[in-house]
């Protein structure tokens, strides 16, 4: 067995200890790619000095990195700031206070006025629900299909007896002082279609109480709350780009999807809560100079002024725009009350609400854009370049055969940019755990079969 580079054998195993978790479930997660990740790092950047996260998503990565590393996570999302700075940069006694402030949100006001404006739409939810596990499955297909306030009268085929029920709770949230404003923003835009109803209560009643906190440590908790939305919601694979249909094309129930909605929804928010905070607690980070900033890619690059020994880079590759899966969070982070995108899909040409409730006023990464995305690698290499720092880039491969999403540049493009900017560059194949290296004349290797590789790129 060779030999391991005295940088690299100084690295500790991620499995030895609870070093990192999941946080959310993320579209293209790289948890099971973190030690190949953190080794072609340290190959090119010593440790103890900053790094770069660029696309720092769920924040994984950043956490893997700053075991070792001061790491500086960069996101063009509010959320996945949250999430970073939430992680690296835990306040001592996060613990503790999580569980101080979950019983503040389980007995506070706002808990209290949400449960009384919507006391018949909780019960018709729980009647529905106890249907649906006895085979009755109807009114709980037209909760999931009809049952937003938000969208209320913009869609007529809900039931007569759901109909009275919504409309019953938006006149009293209106008594109540909550038909507008942040307090109740998940109950009103996501309850019925993303969360149970009491589900979206405990989940406002944790938001009001984390926004009262001042100071930097209100990231942890607010990423704590993220975490435990992204176990509770009920889609299929758990992202937020649409809500889960119960019914399929011919108007038979799903029964598959019967039995994880029931799951999902009967998840408490409170327990995952406090479970959650405690398990962030106590994550491995060293106590170095952590950051997370909300930027995009390229104006970071160009304005900051911190001097990194690597940028790490994990773009997307496909035409999904992540905003898409993650407005949800997006709007929990920035307690806002957003202008929600409409459509005419099955609606006779009539404009609607979309069924996702997405927000207007979501980012469009030129990652994503066919005729952008050549442009923004351009930019991405040679930004990073100027800097004479090196560059890990992370890449999934294309297989068509597989059915995978069509990626808008091959590896040989990306390879062909890269050229242009550094003078060292390698391809990294990454099986699993294990990874081998190329040198750049066998670029042309068949890396189909491998899930991912790495893109080293030095000045």
């Amino acid at each position: 067995m060779p030999t391991l580079p005295k940088q690299l054998a100084l690295l500790p195993d991620l499995g030895a200890e609870r070093s990192v978790q999941r946080t959310i479930h993320y579209l293209g997660s790289k948890l099971r790619l973190l030690e190949p990740i953190r080794r072609e790092v340290a190959a090119v950047a010593p440790v103890d000095q900053p790094v770069c996260d660029l696309f720092a998503g769920s924040g994984i990565v950043s956490l893997a990195l700053a075991s070792e590393w001061d790491v500086t996570s960069v996101d063009i999302q509010e959320y996945s700031r949250v999430l970073c700075n939430g992680l690296v940069n835990p306040p001592a006694n996060a613990r503790d206070e999580g569980g101080e402030l979950c019983d503040r949100a389980n007995t506070g006001s706002l808990g209290s006025r949400l449960r009384e404006a919507l006391h018949g739409l909780l019960e018709h939810e729980r009647r529905c629900m106890a249907d649906a596990a006895n085979g009755a499955v109807d009114g709980l297909c037209d909760l999931l299909e009809h049952g937003s306030l938000l969208a209320f009268g913009d869609r007529d085929e809900m039931s007569s007896a759901l109909r009275g029920e919504v409309k019953a709770a938006l006149d009293k949230l209106n008594d109540h002082g909550l038909a507008t404003g942040p307090e109740a923003v998940v109950t009103r835009y996501f309850g019925g279609r993303y969360f149970s109803w009491e589900q979206a209560i405990e989940l406002d009643a944790l938001l009001a109480e984390i926004h009262s906190i001042e100071g930097a440590e209100r990231d942890f908790f607010l990423a704590a709350a993220l975490v435990t939305a992204s176990d509770a919601v009920n889609t299929v694979g758990k992202h937020f780009a649409q809500p889960i249909k119960l019914r399929d094309a011919q108007g038979h129930p799903k029964r598959h999807l019967v039995k994880q909605t029931l799951r999902d929804r009967t998840l408490s928010v409170s327990e995952s809560y406090r479970a959650c905070c405690e398990s962030l607690a106590t994550l491995r980070r060293s106590r170095g100079h952590h950051r997370a900033v909300r930027s995009d890619y390229l104006e970071f690059l160009e304005c900051d002024a911190t001097p990194f020994a690597a940028v790490y880079a994990d773009p997307p590759y496909t035409r999904d725009h992540y905003s898409r899966y993650y407005h949800v969070l997006e709007t929990m982070t920035l307690r806002d009350e957003p202008e929600v995108a409409t459509t005419k899909i099955r609606s006779n040409g009539v404009p609607r609400l979309s069924r996702g409730i997405y927000r207007v006023e979501r980012h469009q990464s030129p990652f994503c854009i066919p005729t952008k995305a050549p442009g923004a690698f351009e930019r991405l290499f040679a930004t990073v370049a100027r800097r004479k720092v090196p560059l890990v880039l992370s890449y999934s491969p294309y297989q068509a055969t597989a059915g995978n999403r069509p990626r808008l540049l091959t590896i040989e493009q990306l390879l062909g940019i890269a050229e242009r900017y550094f003078n060292a560059i390698e391809l990294v194949p990454v099986d699993g755990m294990s990874h081998n290296k190329l040198n750049l004349t066998e670029r042309n290797v068949d890396v189909e079969g491998h899930a991912e590789v790495l893109i080293s790129c030095r000045p």
